[in-house]
């Protein structure tokens, strides 16, 4: 801003110094119009007072015009650099008044105040996630800090002392099932294409993270339906094992006792398409369009365990392999999530 102000005075200065040579001349001109000298008394007397003045009057007239134009032009780009220092210094309430108007100084404001609003969105999520993260931690803390208490206790009994063994040691699991699934996702914010690409059995890994979750859907005794043909697919295997893991885990959590989770598969036109649904309790359609926000949770009596990240890594994961993913539930009638995976050529 500094080196534009410089530019337009320099720029203004010459404007004044050229318009001033012009004038002498046209001041001549006038005076003899005006006060009747001839021009061979001009040349034989010299010039008089009033030939004097007049250019100089032309001079300050001229040079007051170029200064309150220079201002005018200078004055935008002020604001801008003052409400840049505003924005650097964390206030993004500051918006430029003028940015409707027509030309390119109203389009850079334009822009400004786009900016603006960007920022203090991003600022308002930053402030919301760090709260999350500090429930999100809060709650398993003070569960172990508790239990680990009672367990210096010689009043308690062998019973009890197990019990309480347990339940730190399961939310120690989600602790770190909370910071595996944070660092995932800071680690896919930054990358934009994703690595180790090979190939490996799909419908197998499938099968493999029902598998890991017998326990959980035998002990509600819920039925597993699975339709999955030979798949093999080229992506990152340990990324996308996620992405069965916790679709499977999700619906097993939100589906009650004896109730049914299907799984299918099939790659048709370059395409992998996998479904899973359940018959579970289902969701409004409120919960549907931000299912996969970061700590978004739709059981907000916090019946159903979880700390809302598992989806939203699902759709980090799906994003960088170039794949989608969507969902449609009922309330009361289950949902049916719908996964897409190109499928990729062997670099043999």
């Amino acid at each position: 801003m500094k080196h534009m102000r410089t530019h337009l005075i320099l720029m203004t200065t010459f404007i004044v110094l050229t318009a001033s040579l012009i004038s002498i001349p046209i001041s001549i001109l006038i005076t003899k119009t005006f006060f009747n000298t001839g021009t061979q008394d001009m040349i034989v007397r010299g010039l008089t007072v009033r030939e004097i003045i007049t250019p100089i009057l032309i001079i300050i007239l001229y040079t007051f015009m170029f200064i309150i134009a220079s201002r005018r032009a200078v004055s935008p780009f002020v604001e801008l650099s003052n409400a840049t220092k505003q924005i650097a210094a964390g206030n993004f309430d500051i918006s430029i008044g003028w940015a409707h108007k027509k030309g390119g100084p109203a389009r850079l404001a334009r822009n400004f105040n786009l900016m603006a609003q960007e920022l203090k969105a991003n600022e308002f999520l930053r402030k919301d996630f760090i709260s999350n993260v500090s429930h999100e931690f809060k709650t398993p803390l003070s569960i172990i800090s508790g239990y680990a208490g009672l367990l210096d206790s010689e009043e308690i009994s062998d019973k009890d002392r197990h019990e309480y063994s347990l339940t730190i040691q399961k939310e120690s699991k989600r602790l770190i099932k909370l910071t595996s699934d944070l660092l995932s996702i800071s680690r896919l914010d930054h990358q934009k294409i994703q690595e180790k690409a090979e190939a490996f059995r799909l419908d197998e890994q499938i099968r493999q993270a029902v598998l890991l979750l017998s326990a959980e859907w035998s002990a509600k005794n819920i039925a597993m339906e699975i339709d999955i043909p030979k798949i093999v697919y080229i992506g990152n295997e340990a990324l996308l094992a996620q992405v069965w893991s916790n679709l499977i885990d999700n619906a097993i959590k939100f589906t009650s006792n004896d109730g049914l989770i299907c799984i299918w598969a099939h790659a048709q036109n370059g395409v992998v398409t996998v479904k899973i649904s359940d018959n579970g309790e289902g969701m409004s359609e409120e919960t549907q369009s931000r299912i996969f926000e970061q700590f978004y949770q739709g059981d907000t009596s916090h019946a159903v365990e979880g700390h809302g990240l598992g989806l939203a890594l699902v759709k980090r994961i799906l994003d960088v392999s170039g794949g989608s993913i969507s969902v449609t539930s009922k309330i009361g009638s289950g949902s049916n999530f719908v996964i897409t995976l190109p499928v990729k050529e062997s670099a043999d």
